[in-house]
């Protein structure tokens, strides 16, 4: 199943409202997530531009994205990014195909 990255920064008021009643907020995602026939696979707080990312896997960009906007649409969620995941050896695959296609593109003022 493809992998999603999702990151995400929390609105004054969510961060209001994990100060003052502090919880683990994955398990207030994961039924969502599983809801819409995904997996979490992972999730974490960062320092840097987001609050945190959560890793998930979906059948499809649509189900993915389902999320991101239920989630965003509540308003806790200042800002929120979907990322498709490309396996290594998927990118194998398309740099083998790029190969192939070596000579069909025309740069720009070529």
């Amino acid at each position: 199943m493809p992998r999603y990255l999702h990151t995400f920064s929390y609105s004054k008021e969510a961060v209001k409202g994990l100060v003052s009643k502090p919880e683990n907020r994955i398990e207030a995602v994961r039924p969502l997530i599983e809801a819409a026939g995904g997996k979490l696979i992972d999730a974490y707080y960062t320092l840097g531009d987001s609050d945190g990312i959560i890793i998930t896997e979906f059948p499809t960009d649509v189900d993915a994205l389902t999320v991101s906007m239920a989630v965003g649409s509540t308003g806790a969620i200042a800002e929120i990014s979907t990322t498709a995941l490309i396996q290594i050896d998927d990118a194998v695959k398309a740099a083998e195909k790029a190969g192939m296609l070596t000579g069909a593109y025309r740069a720009p003022g070529q």
